[in-house]
C-alpha cells in the first residue's frame, strides 16, 4: 500500500487504494453461503431492527364458534337430531341425481367423478345409519345400567372383546334376518 492508504488484500490484483463505496460493493461477494445448510453471514454494518409493539385499530375479530370455549361443550344429541334431515332427504336426493347423471353422461372423466360422488354420499349414507344403530344399542345398554341400580344390583360394564363379540353376534343375526347369509 503506498501513502499509508489502505488498499484492498485480495479483492484486486493491483496495489491501488480502494474507497469505501467500492469496499461495500465487495461486500455482498464475500457475503458467500460457507455450506448448502448454512445460512449467510450477516454484515455487522447494517443496523438491527427495532422490535415495535404492533396496536390493532377496532375491528371485528372472527371466532369459529366450533371452537369457542364461551359457546360451551357441543350436545352431540342434539346436533345430530338438528342435521338429521341431510342424512334422511339431502344427501339420498344428492345421490340419486349423481346416479342419474352418471347413467346420461358420456364423457369418461366426468361420469367417473359423478360415480364417486354417488359413491362417497352412500358411503356417508350408510356410516350415519352404523352410527345411528350404536347410538341405539348404547342407550339401550346405559337404560339396563340405569335399571339394574333402580333395583339395587350391582351394574354390569362389559369388557371391549366382549362388546366386540357382541356386536358381532348382532350383526350376524341381522344379516340373516335379511338373507344375505347361506
Amino acid at each position: 500500500a503506498e501513502g499509508g492508504e489502505p488498499s484492498s488484500s485480495g479483492s484486486s490484483g493491483s496495489d491501488q487504494p480502494v474507497s469505501d463505496a467500492e469496499e461495500e460493493d465487495a461486500a455482498p461477494a464475500e457475503a458467500k453461503k460457507r455450506g448448502k445448510n448454512m445460512p449467510r453471514e450477516a454484515s455487522s454494518r447494517r443496523p438491527v431492527p427495532v422490535l415495535r409493539d404492533v396496536i390493532q385499530g377496532p375491528g371485528k375479530k372472527v371466532v369459529d364458534p366450533r371452537f369457542d370455549t364461551r359457546r360451551g361443550e357441543v350436545d352431540k344429541g342434539r346436533f345430530r337430531k338438528r342435521y338429521a334431515f341431510l342424512y334422511n332427504e339431502v344427501m339420498p336426493q344428492e345421490r340419486d341425481e349423481a346416479k342419474a347423471a352418471a347413467r346420461k353422461v358420456r364423457s369418461g372423466k366426468r361420469k367417473e367423478r359423478l360415480k364417486r360422488k354417488a359413491d362417497r354420499l352412500e358411503g356417508e349414507i350408510r356410516k350415519e345409519r352404523q352410527r345411528r344403530r350404536q347410538d341405539r344399542a348404547d342407550e339401550r345398554k346405559a337404560e339396563a345400567r340405569r335399571e339394574a341400580v333402580r333395583k339395587g344390583e350391582r351394574p354390569k360394564f362389559m369388557k371391549r372383546s366382549d362388546l366386540r363379540k357382541e356386536e358381532l353376534i348382532e350383526k350376524y343375526d341381522e344379516l340373516q334376518q335379511k338373507g344375505k347369509l347361506e
